[in-house]
């Protein structure tokens, strides 16, 4: 009898101390949750974060369980996510279906996760909107959502109502504080706005023939020498297509014909190129067979004008494998509170003009992308007529002092120095010449024989395009090959 009554006992203390899915996700009850809705940032979708944080007392490795949205089956991205904002991506993580609801599963040898997806999003003319739903299924100490307003968008209305605030970088984000919740509560959030566009798709276009780029570079210069925005993209082939290799570029059919096509020679001098261009429907293929693996091709765009407000969305459809696809834009001289997405780096280039780039990274043929900015400007002169007006401003030069305004100064207080150097050096000689009865003989200084002599470019040539400097002998820009203008 008393052998009997033992056996249950030990099953229960066995299945006391054997590891529990249901334990550990009671261990690790989130104690935040953030979701971040960013609308058309780098793709035509929304591209949706979740900055999950569990109590700092959980026993790690931690479990944390997210729940997704009806039509997600997998995330773009999992890391762990560190209290000093560290992301790592080699964590463990698993697509649980219980019933109609899928679950993301996570283990984490941290306190948090990241996570990132793409939804999609209702574009109908020039109006946008989306419904999210943030399903129940788990319990949440603090829930807290964060949209942000597209680049360019008018009429932003989001439900439920929140703080929109404005952040270091310009652009808008409404935050929703949503408090605890329970495992029952479901929340929805809406969002609608207006932007003016027709060139997105709902599915990238493809381009069998076309060849693979190493890299495309998507240069936007908006207001420079025409009111538009200058267009200019910068391919490179692969290194594994043989040359001559077929071409294939697909633009905007809005932009019209190219103003510009041509090859990219080893020196980086340009050659016009023949091409063809076909039109279907929105969209235009340019079409050129490249005898060399430099690619450069010229558009005109038109910028979104209302008022002093201006604003531009480039749209790459896709089509063709990209191993580095990136931005550069060139912040116009008068251009304030500019707003850039996806967010890039801002530095001030040789001809004094801000320019922001970012790089997507790899890009595969299935893959649609969006770089878009906004600014102010009640400026309309052509910031390759105002050029030579530019000043650097005041942030880049920091502390370093303005030597031309102190040049005057400092050969002043040179001078003075070699004055008082020589009445001291004169009045020490005069002493000791007295103060000897023979004379001190003095080496005479040996004549120089010659001369060194320096070739100076009297007349230094900048590209009209980059700024850069270029030899008085140079027809094109060695930085960005434009043909110079002497």
């Amino acid at each position: 009898m008393k052998r009997i009554l033992n056996v249950p006992i030990i099953l229960l203390l066995l299945l006391m101390l054997s590891p529990s899915r249901g334990i550990a996700q009671s261990e690790a009850r989130l104690e935040s949750l953030k979701v971040s809705l960013w609308p058309e940032y780098d793709r035509p979708g929304v591209l949706v974060l979740y900055e999950a944080r569990v109590s700092p007392e959980a026993e790690s490795p931690a479990t944390i369980r997210l729940p997704l949205p009806s039509g997600i089956d997998a995330p773009h991205a999992v890391a762990a996510h560190y209290p000093d904002g560290r992301l790592d991506d080699n964590v463990e993580w698993d697509v649980v279906q219980e019933g109609t609801q899928a679950f993301l599963d996570i283990e984490t040898p941290t306190t948090g996760v990241w996570v990132e997806f793409y939804t999609d999003l209702e574009v109908q003319d020039v109006s946008r909107s989306f419904d999210f739903l943030i399903p129940g299924g788990i319990e949440i100490k603090d829930l807290t959502v964060e949209v942000m307003h597209p680049v360019g968008a008018s009429d932003v209305s989001i439900k439920p109502d929140g703080n929109a605030e404005e952040a270091d970088n310009g652009l808008i984000f409404t935050t929703i504080s949503l408090g605890a919740q329970s495992a029952s509560d479901e929340q929805e959030i809406t969002l609608n706005y207006l932007k003016p566009s027709s060139t997105l798709l709902s599915a990238p276009l493809q381009l069998g023939s076309a060849s693979p780029l190493d890299g495309l570079e998507v240069a936007l210069l908006p207001e420079y020498d025409q009111p538009g925005v200058l267009v200019i993209l910068r391919g490179v082939l692969s290194p594994a297509v043989e040359l001559p290799a077929h071409v294939e570029i697909l633009v905007p059919a809005a932009y019209g014909e190219p103003s510009a096509v041509a090859i990219q020679g080893p020196e980086g001098q340009l050659f016009t190129a023949d091409y063809q261009r076909r039109e279907q429907v929105q969209w235009a293929t340019i079409v050129m067979e490249a005898e060399s693996s430099g690619i450069w091709i010229e558009f005109y765009a038109d910028l979104t004008v209302e008022g002093d407000k201006r604003s531009f969305t480039f749209f790459w459809p896709g089509g063709m494998d990209i191993a580095e696809f990136q931005y550069e834009i060139q912040q116009p001289w008068s251009a304030d509170n500019i707003q850039v997405t996806a967010q890039g780096v801002a530095g001030v280039h040789t001809d004094g003009l801000v320019y922001h780039s970012a790089s997507y990274g790899p890009l595969s043929a299935a893959s649609q992308s969006l770089i878009s900015f906004a600014y102010e400007n009640q400026d309309s002169e052509l910031t390759i007529n105002a050029q030579p007006k530019i000043d650097r401003p005041d942030e880049v030069r920091g502390e370093t002092p303005d030597l031309s305004q102190m040049l005057p100064y400092i050969l002043g207080g040179v001078g003075l120095v070699l004055i008082a150097a020589g009445a001291i050096v004169y009045v020490r000689f005069k002493r000791q010449e007295s103060a000897t009865s023979q004379p001190r003989k003095r080496k005479r200084r040996r004549k120089t024989t010659g001369e060194s002599r320096e070739e100076v470019d009297a007349s230094p040539v900048y590209c009209h395009l980059c700024g850069a400097q270029a030899g008085s002998s140079d027809h094109y820009c060695r930085r960005c090959g434009a043909q110079l203008r002497h």
